[in-house]
């Protein structure tokens, strides 16, 4: 038995628009090695993810990873594999 990790597109429900922009600071490049990081270490949090990518040269802030995943609709699932 394993477990597989999975990231789904959610759907964000936000009355405020403005609430929106907020989240969209990150640089698509920055997004692309946060996304390739979060899947081949899927078991790490925001604040592991972070400094893993400090480590490569890339600073971010875990909160900004937060909302990254959030505004682009993106959840983490987990599946136990049978």
């Amino acid at each position: 038995m394993g477990v597989l990790y999975i990231l789904l597109p959610i759907r964000l429900f936000i009355n405020n628009k403005n609430k929106i922009g907020q989240f969209s600071n990150v640089k698509d490049s920055v997004g692309i090695l946060l996304l390739v990081e979060r899947i081949k270490n899927s078991d790490l949090d925001e604040i592991s993810l972070a400094n893993l990518l400090r480590k490569q040269g890339v600073r971010i802030k875990p909160e900004a990873i937060s909302n990254f995943f959030l505004s682009h609709g993106i959840e983490k699932k987990t599946v136990v594999c049978k």
